[in-house]
């Protein structure tokens, strides 16, 4: 199936699951930058073969010199000290950046996932069960690289909490699917209400981007927060920042403070519904 099909379906309003609609969720900044590093490590043999070698204490100066004559794995003629150096530290290198690049490219999707823009399902056998949106802020995106990059992501797997006793466990994408919201509009109720019905009143649009700016601070530096921590004041200046940056005005303390609170005691109560139905995913 071309890319070219994947994009129609979602854009139709299709189910797609989850590993073929994966590329498209990747914004191409970072897809570029990924691609990049990991091109660069196939004459080391791949991702892969610089983490197994990382993780497992070799001679990474040595290393992917045995891909220089294919066939002959111990072939070092030629081998100098110093390219053997540069080797290691390129390798170390590439380790890195290849982990930062995942690193933004797991949260960017799951964000993604998390928000109201997005329907997914757990595909049990022949049917299908409901994921809540909020359950992906609380899981993670685990992929090792390829030996050549092929910009398809094979092999993603979804890191779950256990229900019971701690640890992780790991689902392929292929067992969750996906469709886009926007695309499958409610007919049954007016675009007007489905936006406004949480509340009597509309939040201006400086309201609205506070606590989506309060929402982002707490996720990356944790939602929980104690009396003479700093962490609200932290938040609130991130807040102001923010709202300053695309152009509003600061709002007051006691305004921004209700938002900051009510954002964090949101992602309490999600992550606590996602432990209460983790059993189901």
């Amino acid at each position: 199936m071309t890319d070219e099909s994947v994009k129609a379906r979602i854009e139709r309003g299709d189910w797609v699951t989850l590993d073929e609609a994966f590329p498209e969720l990747v914004p191409s900044d970072l897809l570029d930058s990924i691609a990049i590093t990991s091109i660069d490590a196939e004459r080391m043999g791949g991702i892969p073969n610089i983490t197994k070698a990382i993780e497992a204490g070799s001679d990474l100066e040595r290393l992917g010199w045995e891909f220089i004559v294919p066939g002959h794995p111990a072939y070092y003629e030629g081998w100098e000290p110093l390219l053997g150096a540069q080797t290691a530290q390129a390798a170390r290198e590439l380790f890195v950046g290849f982990r930062e690049e995942w690193g933004q490219i797991d949260a960017v999707v799951r964000r993604a996932l998390a928000s109201n823009e997005w329907q997914t399902q757990k595909i049990e056998g022949l049917s299908a069960t409901p994921v809540e949106s909020c359950v992906w802020d609380s899981l993670r995106l685990c992929w090792e690289g390829e030996t050549t990059f092929t910009d398809t992501f094979p092999d993603v797997m979804t890191v779950v909490p256990n229900a019971k006793g701690g640890g992780t466990h790991h689902v392929p994408l292929r067992l969750f699917q996906i469709r886009q919201v926007s695309t499958v509009p409610d007919a049954s109720v007016p675009k007007t209400v489905a936006l406004t019905n949480r509340t009597t009143r509309s939040p201006s649009e400086s309201g609205c981007l506070a606590a989506e700016l309060a929402r982002e601070f707490w996720l990356d530096e944790g939602e929980e927060y104690r009396s003479g921590d700093g962490k609200q004041a932290k938040c609130m200046n991130f807040v102001q920042g923010g709202l300053v940056a695309a152009g509003y005005e600061q709002m007051s303390k006691s305004g921004l403070s209700p938002i900051i609170k009510r954002e964090s005691k949101r992602i309490r109560d999600e992550k606590a519904q996602f432990r209460d139905g983790s059993e189901k995913v």
